[in-house]
C-alpha cells in the first residue's frame, strides 16, 4: 500500500513539474522559428500598444515549437504536388479509389511534418487571437482565468491537423 502511494505522490510531481517546463523563452522560440521569425515579430509588433494580447501572443509563440501538423500528399511523375478535396468525393469508397487511381499511374503519396514554429503567418495568428478574446466575451467564458484562456480557448488546433482558417 505504501509502494503504491509512494507511486502516486512521485506520478503526480512528475506531472506538476513537466507542466512547468513545457514552454520556451520567447526568445527560443523566435530563434527556433528561421526564416517565419519576421511573421511572429509582425505579430507582436501589432499588439505592442495591448498588453493582454501581447501576453496572450507571447504565450502562443512560446508553445509553437512543440506544435505541428501532419501534411500527407500526393507527387506526380513529374514532381508535381498535389492534395486531393476529400469534400468532392461521396464516401470514402469513392477517396480510396481515386487514391487508388493516383497510384496506378505513378503518383507517390509522401508524409510531411509542417512545424507551427517555422510556418504559420501573422495574419492567421492575430485573426485566431482575436477571436479568441471575443470567444472569451461570451456568457459561457466569464469565470475562466486568463491562464484559462491562454490554455483552453487562445489555442489555434486541438491535435495535429493542418492549420486552418475554417
Amino acid at each position: 500500500m505504501k509502494t503504491c502511494f509512494l507511486f502516486m505522490i512521485l506520478s503526480i510531481l512528475t506531472s506538476c513539474s513537466m507542466q512547468k517546463t513545457k514552454g520556451v523563452s520567447l526568445e527560443q522560440a523566435l530563434s527556433m522559428s528561421g526564416e517565419n521569425q519576421a511573421e511572429l515579430e509582425k505579430v507582436l509588433e501589432y499588439y505592442k500598444n495591448d498588453s493582454i494580447k501581447l501576453e496572450a501572443a507571447r504565450y502562443l509563440i512560446r508553445n509553437m515549437p512543440f506544435h505541428f501538423s501532419r501534411m500527407e500528399y500526393f507527387v506526380s511523375p513529374e514532381g508535381e504536388r498535389y492534395v486531393p478535396d476529400i469534400r468532392n468525393f461521396t464516401d470514402n469508397q469513392a477517396v480510396k479509389r481515386h487514391c487508388d487511381s493516383l497510384q496506378e499511374k505513378g503518383y507517390t503519396i509522401r508524409k510531411e511534418i509542417v512545424y507551427d514554429i517555422k510556418a504559420l503567418h501573422s495574419d492567421y495568428l492575430i485573426r485566431n487571437i482575436d477571436l479568441a478574446f471575443q470567444a472569451w466575451q461570451k456568457p459561457w467564458a466569464k469565470d475562466i482565468s486568463f491562464e484559462g484562456f491562454c490554455r483552453y480557448i487562445l489555442p489555434y488546433r486541438a491535435e495535429v491537423e493542418p492549420a486552418s482558417d475554417m
